[in-house]
């Protein structure tokens, strides 16, 4: 379940759980957005972001931009952050513990195969990144098309034109002239 007016972060982080939950246990787990939605207890739900179902306290300032929370109550999964790629990141973690979900590399990503999985009793389970915007050493992937891949690895994606994240702009001033920094770079590259 993602909110019906889910953000960039929202969408991604569900998309990712729904691929990388069939590919490991072939359970095709539709999104949902939460219009009309009130709980259930008979039917199960993987919350994703700031939905109708969430009832996490997200504290910005502990959380910052980058900490999530992973919560089991009942039936219902609680994945979300404060802000940001929080929620990007407890779909992560949440995965990690689940089906052993790990990038060694922007096309390296490991999970284990199962039949089925027993859903691990998380409660208010909070991973706080000790870097925000999961941009660790500055490290740049290029081009749109690698957001998904520079999202796993903890990169931040950007792009000739200004660093294009899920925010839009950032390093706007910077990246414009890397041309000239790096001898023989070519942006089409």
């Amino acid at each position: 379940v993602v909110p019906a007016d889910a953000d960039a972060y929202e969408t991604f982080a569900a998309q990712e759980l729904q691929t990388f939950l069939r590919e490991s246990t072939g359970a095709s787990l539709p999104i949902i957005a939460d219009t009309g939605l009130t709980y259930d207890n008979t039917k199960s739900y993987i919350s994703v972001g700031d939905t109708v179902l969430n009832k996490l306290n997200l504290d910005e300032e502990e959380l910052g931009a980058g900490g999530g929370i992973v919560d089991v109550d009942g039936r219902l999964v609680s994945l979300a952050g404060a802000k940001g790629y929080g929620t990007v990141n407890a779909a992560y973690r949440f995965m990690h513990y689940q089906i052993g979900w790990e990038a060694y590399a922007s096309s390296e990503v490991y999970y284990e195969t199962k039949e089925s999985v027993a859903l691990l009793d998380f409660q208010d389970y909070k991973y706080i990144p000790f870097s925000d915007y999961r941009n660790i050493l500055y490290k740049n992937i290029f081009g749109v098309s690698n957001i998904a891949a520079a999202t796993r690895m903890g990169f931040v994606a950007s792009s000739w034109d200004g660093g294009k994240t899920f925010d839009g702009n950032l390093f706007g001033g910077w990246l414009h002239n890397l041309k000239e920094l790096v001898p023989g770079s070519d942006p089409a590259v």
